[in-house]
């Protein structure tokens, strides 16, 4: 199987847009179990409530991070049959909430995971969770993409 095939499964759409209302984007995650789907899809709720504050400059000492910890470990809870590897990628009970780089560090790499990265790092641009759509593929599906390639020929 190719990077480029879909591998059988769910796959889930999550779109978000920058808090500052530009630069649509829809994140892909694909081959998931639909147990794994449910945890995404709550998650990303989950998140929705910070999407402007986080993007306000927050920092770890008003405890916003510690806030979307907390949603993440209880999000995690709430959903005791996804995969392992989730259980483990998720885990941020061991997490020192003390240190000032730490906790925000593993929120943000969370969200920028579901929800991409803003298309600037200025202090206020995070991106808010907008929707998703859900799709099943019995069967992997093939790209055939350089079945059809052409080559194109540029003016210069």
């Amino acid at each position: 199987m190719s990077k480029k095939d879909i591998p059988a499964g769910y796959q889930l759409h999550i779109h978000s847009w920058e808090n500052d209302g530009d630069a649509p984007s829809t994140e892909i995650l694909s081959g998931l179990s639909k147990a794994d789907t449910k945890f995404y899809i709550d998650l990303c709720n989950a998140l929705a409530k910070w999407g402007n504050e986080v993007g306000s400059g927050a920092s770890a000492e008003d405890g916003l991070y510690g806030e979307i910890a907390d949603a993440i470990i209880a999000t995690v809870k709430a959903h005791p049959d996804i995969s392992p590897d989730l259980k483990k990628q998720y885990d941020l009970s061991d997490i020192d909430r003390e240190d000032e780089y730490a906790l925000p560090d593993a929120c943000q790499e969370i969200m920028f995971e579901l929800l991409g990265a803003p298309t600037t790092f200025d202090d206020y641009v995070c991106r808010v969770f907008d929707g998703f759509e859900v799709y099943f593929f019995e069967k992997p599906v093939k790209d055939v993409t350089t079945e059809f390639k052409v080559k194109v020929k540029r003016r210069h």
